[in-house]
């Protein structure tokens, strides 16, 4: 066996060196707050200090906190002091998305390295306790697969991707789930698998080896945090069960739910403090996106709302990825506009798809752009009333600019504009479009038709091109809806992800470098159009008369006076127009089946 270190080994002054800093130590594992101060120099808000301290010494924490509430530096503190105070340890961040959890790991090196500008005084202890690979090498680790870090202690930090089968079989202490009402089920529960075994099970082949005179570790920690989500996800089950643990008195168990309302009116050492984001930002998306708000500013959880609901939570997110807008074509691609236009100018709503193709999915579509007519001049200065001459003329441009250099449209598949009584699409809008005009850059563009309705212009308008449709709400609505419904559940309409609301987005580029993207207006006004489309999307309910039977689309009660439509109704445009494409694609594939077969058979007969 070998030999234990004695007090007879070392000198006087060592010994009590070493146990004054193990007192130390100790009384700092025991006030992390006082260590937040000491060790990293970041003093907290009075709120931020009790969600530290219950963390820190529970096994189960879930953080339900609201945007702008910094959930996420306060995941970076906890990880930091983690890392300096206990040795030999396994840190893991996991988020829905490699980005995501990369994003956390960048706040701890923001802290390190002193780049935070709300917060003076930042220290560089935990930057020098990092183990440096190189001689010029700050200790962070920036592999495309994972980020790392590791302290002198023994204990590494690393980031997980979303990718599930690559996180698999891997083995922590603590696990940080950033942004976890936005993890699937399989995503969650593989990840806490890491931390299912006792972290103070040990062995030993020696005689005198004694389980009992062993000291209990630190239990292995999971930490989730999050803003709300809806009631169909994984979160929402551990939210609950997390609450039922309090309420029974379970120390191992800590949930808490920071409303917008504590960082609008946060206190320090019991004093008002400045609030930590402008509260215009909340009551914008309460007049903008009301359900959105509701979800990610006061944490009140989505509840879908059973058959009758079109739409659920579960299939939105199935159909988002990551992507931004595009204010510009790609080439190889077409794209269809879907227009909403209506006398009233606050509501006219302009929608463009990319028309996409792959082996395995067919025809589908990415949303690449939204504008509400009126937000955009608003937000660009236009300093114009947006009426209908003043949008087709705007839509003349988008149109133009999309297009490239095709001739006749040819980068245009379609332009769907809807020619229901309330609005101008048959008035205004097919009228106007079919004439020519001039762009603003001088060039002449042909006009542009449907031959379909307008059979009798024809001959007038010759060098008009047919890719207008107009699409007649009375006979087509409930067509649209079902196409709509079919396409969302086949993962056919896709959108990108849901918009926190920063004018700067982060994303991985192939190689899986971070990159940092300053967004134009334009990009972050069709961020939040397709944030209220999907949540529009949720909000229509199927109903049906109980005398006629008739079956109708409609926002849900409650909401019908918080919320629109329109921009639901450009993606059911959009969604009847890929259907049309998907069938006639199937039927002149199927056609073309039968008469290979014919001529095969006719060959046959003939005896060629």
């Amino acid at each position: 066996m070998t030999s234990k270190f004695t007090k007879e080994m070392l000198s006087t002054r060592k010994f009590e060196l070493y146990q004054q800093n193990a007192e130390i130590i100790q009384f700092l594992r025991n006030n992390p707050v006082i260590a937040a101060e000491q060790l990293l120099g970041v003093k907290l808000l009075d709120y931020q200090k009790y969600i530290l301290q219950r963390t820190w010494s529970s096994q189960y924490s879930m953080l339900t906190m609201s945007r702008n509430s910094s959930k996420t530096f306060l995941g970076a503190v906890l990880i930091m002091l983690k890392q300096l105070l206990y040795e030999n340890g396994e840190i893991y961040i996991i988020a829905p998305t490699g980005k995501q959890s990369k994003n956390l790991f960048q706040n701890i090196e923001k802290i390190a390295t002193d780049s935070v500008s709300t917060i003076k005084g930042l220290k560089d202890i935990y930057l020098s306790e990092l183990k440096k690979h190189q001689a010029q090498h700050s200790g962070f680790k920036h592999d495309p697969a994972s980020f790392e870090a590791t302290t002198q202690s023994g204990t590494i930090v690393k980031t997980l991707n979303g990718i599930i089968d690559n996180n698999r079989g891997a083995r922590s202490s603590a696990i940080f789930f950033d942004e976890v009402g936005f993890s699937s089920a399989e995503q969650i529960t593989v990840t806490e698998a890491f931390g299912s075994g006792n972290s103070s099970f040990i062995t030993s082949t020696e005689e005198l080896f004694d389980t009992d005179l062993m000291k209990d570790k630190v239990p292995k920690q999971f930490i989730y945090a999050s803003s709300a989500s809806d009631k169909t996800t994984y979160y929402w089950t551990l939210y609950k069960n997390f609450a039922k643990r309090m309420f029974i008195g379970d120390r191992r168990y800590f949930l808490i739910d920071i409303s917008v309302d504590v960082p609008l009116n946060p206190t320090m050492d019991g004093k008002p403090y400045p609030p930590l984001l402008d509260k215009s930002l909340p009551e914008k998306m309460m007049k903008t996106n009301p359900s959105k708000a509701m979800r990610e500013y006061y944490n009140i959880f989505d509840s879908d709302s059973g058959d009758e609901q079109i739409i659920k939570s579960a299939v939105v997110s199935k159909n988002e990825t990551f992507y931004l807008p595009e204010l510009s074509p790609v080439e190889g691609y077409e794209y269809m506009f879907a227009f909403d236009p209506a006398y009233r100018h606050d509501n006219s709503i302009m929608t463009i798809g990319k028309l996409c193709h792959d082996k395995e999915d067919g025809h589908y579509l990415e949303i690449v752009n939204m504008v509400n007519f009126q937000d955009y001049a608003n937000e660009m200065k236009l300093n114009v009333q947006m009426l209908p001459p003043e949008q087709i003329k705007l839509a003349r441009e988008y149109i133009k600019a999309y297009n490239g250099d095709a001739r006749d449209y040819g980068n245009i598949e379609s332009i769907l504009i809807d020619l229901g009584a309330g609005g101008s699409g048959n008035s205004q809008w097919l009228p106007t479009l079919l004439y020519d005009w001039k762009a603003k850059d001088g060039k002449n563009m042909k006009g542009l038709i449907d031959w379909n309705y307008h059979e009798d212009k024809i001959g007038e308008f010759p060098k008009a091109v047919n890719k207008v449709i107009g699409l007649s709400p009375q006979k087509l609505r409930n067509d649209m809806v079902a196409d709509f419904i079919e396409m969302m559940e086949m993962g056919l309409i896709r959108f990108a992800k849901s918009y926190n609301g920063s004018s700067i987005m982060q994303f991985e580029d192939e190689e899986g470098e971070l990159i940092t993207k300053n967004l134009t207006m334009e990009e972050q006004l069709a961020l939040i159009n397709f944030d209220i489309a999907k949540e529009e999307s949720k909000m229509i309910h199927k109903t049906t008369d109980l005398k006629t039977r008739k079956v109708s689309y409609q926002l849900r009660k409650d909401m019908q006076n918080k919320m629109g439509d329109d921009r639901w109704y450009t993606l059911i445009m959009l969604a009847h127009r890929l259907a049309t494409i998907r069938r006639e694609e199937s039927d002149s594939q199927h056609r073309h089946v039968n008469d290979k077969t014919d001529i095969q058979y006719l060959e046959q007969y003939l005896g060629f």
